[in-house]
């Protein structure tokens, strides 16, 4: 991913690098500490950047030009004759009854995954092989 390190001071600071590195106009802003969701940042033009402004002055930062992507994921399951691949998934980010936190897509699968395991069964579905 095309993308330039900088230090988060002012609108034209922002624009100054990813300009000259063609970024283009949709940049996204991630600050290096925090959890993902909560440290990155769609800016498209300076009213955006008077929104997000305070959590990112004053940090090292990383702008990359923004680009459209389908997130997918794969089901599979380990049995003892191999292993059976289910369904492609979607990403679940936004879902309030799937996501704990709607900024992030961050622990959706095990979340989920927790609430509709029987008692008892997370420690040997974490472990490969467990029985």
């Amino acid at each position: 991913m095309p993308n330039v390190l900088t230090r988060g001071s002012d609108w034209s600071t922002l624009r100054r690098e990813p300009d000259a590195a063609r970024l283009g106009d949709e940049l996204v802003v991630q600050t290096p500490y925090g959890d993902s969701g909560k440290s990155t940042f769609f800016i498209n033009n300076e009213s955006d950047w008077d929104t997000h402004s305070a959590d990112i002055i004053g940090q090292d930062i990383k702008v990359m030009r923004r680009i459209n992507n389908l997130p997918v994921a794969v089901e599979a399951v380990l049995t003892r004759s191999g292993t059976v691949v289910g369904p492609f998934l979607t990403e679940l980010a936004g879902h309030q009854d799937l996501t704990p936190c709607s900024s992030s897509w961050r622990s959706s699968s095990s979340w989920t995954s927790r609430k509709s395991m029987p008692a008892g069964r997370h420690s040997p579905a974490r472990i490969p092989g467990a029985r």
